[in-house]
């Protein structure tokens, strides 16, 4: 499947990499007046040289180019998030729809294998009593985005996968504390507080931490699962029993995954959702973008008292 790619940026390098890796799409030109030799945006529309297009621009230039080539009816992957303005990116979706087109937004944490093993083993320690997420690294920092736009985002599209999937869950944002502003006087460092009809919970998210972390916990009601990208074991299964007037716990299974190849799985994802026609994706998006909106709502309060 021919493709153009938007940005040649950090992540669009990374992109472009796998691009050329896939069997799925061919590669026939980079629009980024810092990328020589460039294609030009308007050629690649008019000409209708290409099937789909990936965009690595920075998060406030997505509407625009994403617009445009659903206009021109051109699958879109797109890098997260899709907008930071719910009413555009629901226009989008409508476009999207109306003109017959994929519009798949790049949220590499849905395809996690160890994320998967998690979701699967949830209904083997009943109801979810607390879940604990934390994503945390040094950068990389933008002008225009917050800690939430650059990472936090994986963690939010995370928790939609985990509790409900393509079905729609009801995540209410209680409240956003901001712990650190960046150089671009925008939170570095922040914790959301979250209610999933019922299930309470929280997303720690730093730029500014002192190691790379990726990690969820989950507390049930018969014991404990733990997701950890950056460990060994990246899931754990630590079953809880209750004994006379003690609890015991017990090692209940342990599962190492290699998460290292997920933007290949992304990028088949993408493919076979313009093949097949699933709009799955899309539901993720747009549960993950009004979560978002939610979250920025209740920083900017903050920021305004």
């Amino acid at each position: 499947m021919r493709c153009v790619l938007f940005g040649y940026g950090y992540w669009g390098k990374i992109v472009e990499r796998y691009i050329q890796q896939s069997e799925e799409f061919e590669l026939t030109g980079i629009i980024d007046p810092h990328y020589e030799p460039h294609a030009e945006l308007n050629e690649v529309l008019d000409s209708r040289a290409v099937d789909c297009a990936f965009v690595c621009v920075p998060v406030r230039q997505h509407y625009q180019i994403v617009k445009r080539l659903l206009e021109h009816k051109i699958h879109v992957f797109c890098e997260k998030p899709l907008c930071t303005d719910v009413v555009e990116m629901k226009e989008l979706f409508c476009l999207s729809e109306q003109n017959h087109t994929v519009l798949f937004t790049d949220y590499v944490y849905t395809v996690s294998p160890s994320l998967s093993c998690v979701r699967q083993h949830l209904k083997d320690f009943g109801r979810i009593q607390y879940i604990d997420m934390h994503i945390k690294q040094f950068g990389r920092f933008y002008q225009h985005d917050d800690v939430f736009d650059v990472i936090g985002v994986h963690m939010v599209s995370a928790l939609v996968y985990l509790l409900g999937g393509t079905s729609l869950v009801d995540i209410q944002v209680l409240k956003t504390d901001i712990v650190a502003e960046g150089h671009n006087c925008l939170p570095a460092a922040g914790i959301v507080f979250f209610d999933a009809c019922g299930i309470y919970g929280k997303i720690e998210c730093s730029l500014l931490s002192d190691k790379k972390e990726r990690k969820i916990k989950i507390l049930c009601e018969h014991g404990l699962i733990v997701l950890d990208m950056m460990s060994d074991v990246s899931v754990r299964l630590i079953s809880h029993t209750v004994n006379g007037e003690s609890i015991q716990q017990a090692d209940a299974g342990q599962y190492q995954f290699d998460e290292s190849n997920n933007l290949a799985a992304v990028l088949k994802h993408f493919y076979h959702s313009i093949i097949a026609g699933d709009s799955s994706n899309r539901s993720i998006a747009e549960q993950t973008g009004s979560i978002m909106n939610q979250i920025k709502k209740c920083y900017r309060y903050i920021f305004e008292k």
